[in-house]
């Protein structure tokens, strides 16, 4: 079986003196972040995600799961 991850994406605009976008990844299940300074750099991790950044993969819910 392929590893499969779970993130959930916030990203928002800087200030009006730095007007970068900027993102985050959380892992659900343990809370821990990764932040990221620009779009660029979340599309390079997301490209090639380090997987020692969170913990253990999870896997995708089976149809039957009802875990929120």
């Amino acid at each position: 079986m392929d590893t499969y991850y779970a993130f959930l994406l916030r990203i928002w605009h800087g200030t009006p003196e730095n007007p970068l976008w900027r993102a985050s990844l959380e892992d659900p299940h343990t809370r821990q972040m990764i932040y990221f300074a620009s779009v660029e750099a979340l599309c390079a991790f997301l490209s090639q995600p380090d997987p020692t950044l969170f913990s253990s993969p999870s896997f995708p819910p089976s149809k039957e799961s009802h875990e929120p």
